[in-house]
């Protein structure tokens, strides 16, 4: 049996892959192509197998196998969350742009409830102004300047974030574009 999974953290998205022998009980994690779990030989079948997560190791994870008569259950835990809570609140409190700039390819992400900005994982300076309808916060990508314009949303109480490098519009994804595409599995139901 075969897992893959996609954990979007500030330093990007991980690529997760579980690879379960139900009758040798062999376990096979792999974060971001790199083994960092294995178990050929395991008389117990069941059981969890926890991992760091995240380039500074700063984000726990968790995969939890059940039997359920003759099939297995898995499910992904990030930081003590189930996957799909775990993601929903990622998308509701993170805004995520990926673009190229400077021939490299970069990732923005913006805690909206912290209004602190990461630039390819790390936290940069950035400075704060009111404008007309809103906020302008700036910080640089490289030699790129660059700035989030906030302003209330024209769907009711809440905000909208807009990323501008060089004065031009990058649009916001929870994809990486700029990496090649991989497995669009997103599983953690029954399978037998």
């Amino acid at each position: 049996m075969t897992l893959e999974w996609k954990v979007t953290l500030t330093d990007g998205q991980h690529a997760i892959r579980f690879i379960h022998g139900t009758t040798s009980g062999k376990r096979v994690l792999l974060v971001d192509g790199k083994e960092v779990i294995r178990k050929n030989w395991m008389f117990k079948l069941v059981g969890d197998e926890h991992f760091v997560l995240g380039s500074k190791g700063d984000h726990r994870g968790c995969i939890q196998i059940v039997a359920e008569g003759l099939s297995y259950t898995y499910s992904l835990y990030i930081d003590g969350k189930p996957y799909e809570d775990f993601t929903q609140t990622w998308k509701k409190a993170m805004k995520t742009w990926y673009f190229e700039a400077d021939d490299k390819h970069h990732l923005i992400v913006m805690d909206m409830e912290t209004m602190k900005i990461f630039v390819d994982g790390e936290e940069t300076k950035a400075e704060g102004d009111f404008v007309d309808d809103g906020t302008e916060t700036h910080f640089n990508i490289g030699s790129q300047p660059a700035y989030i314009f906030t302003t209330p949303s024209t769907e009711g109480n809440t905000m909208d974030h807009i990323l501008f490098v060089n004065d031009e519009e990058v649009l916001p994804t929870d994809e990486d574009r700029t990496k090649k595409p991989q497995s669009q599995v997103k599983w953690t139901g029954k399978k037998s």
